[in-house]
């Protein structure tokens, strides 16, 4: 076992982290992505995103290390359809993508963008308001989903694959 500290700052324009540069995204090698998810995740989720994957998705476990794997390179997008996690499990990770020029968005307002034929790469994860409707630690849930990305274009791809499918 093997482990490794990094960090990161995202805060106005300040964006510096441990990785001294920019790894290439898996993108950046072939015409479909890698996508992350958890085996948890629903058939129809799945189903339409093998389409974007050559067939081919990955599955781990814990969030913050799946938007780690993003991080450094290892798979283009991960992408998770519930609102599962909680915004101390992407806070952290989210930092280290932005100053990599990526981010972490909300799954649900970049497929609602989609729709309404905007582009969905404004629907960054926030985490300084609770959702004031929810109660106890539902407040900090990210409810529309995420999906973590190096690339912006990874976005459209991703949407476009569930529009309609959700």
């Amino acid at each position: 076992w093997k482990g490794q500290h990094v960090w990161g700052v995202s805060y106005e324009d300040v964006n510096v982290c441990s990785f001294t540069q920019r790894r290439p995204s898996c993108q950046q090698k072939k015409d479909y992505l890698s996508v992350l998810l958890s085996s948890s995740e629903r058939p129809a989720v799945k189903d339409a995103l093998a389409a974007i994957s050559n067939g081919s998705l990955m599955y781990a476990s814990g969030a913050g290390y799946k938007i780690l794997c993003v991080v450094q390179g290892l798979v283009d997008v991960y992408v998770l359809s519930e609102g599962s996690t909680f915004k101390w499990d992407s806070c952290a990770p989210h930092a280290l993508l932005r100053a990599l020029g990526g981010g972490v968005s909300d799954l649900r307002e970049c497929l609602r963008a989609h729709v309404k034929g905007n582009e969905g790469h404004a629907a960054e994860l926030t985490y300084h308001q609770p959702h004031t409707e929810s109660h106890g630690v539902d407040r900090w849930a990210n409810r529309g989903g995420i999906i973590a990305y190096l690339e912006s274009s990874v976005i459209d791809k991703v949407v476009a694959a569930l529009a309609g499918k959700m």
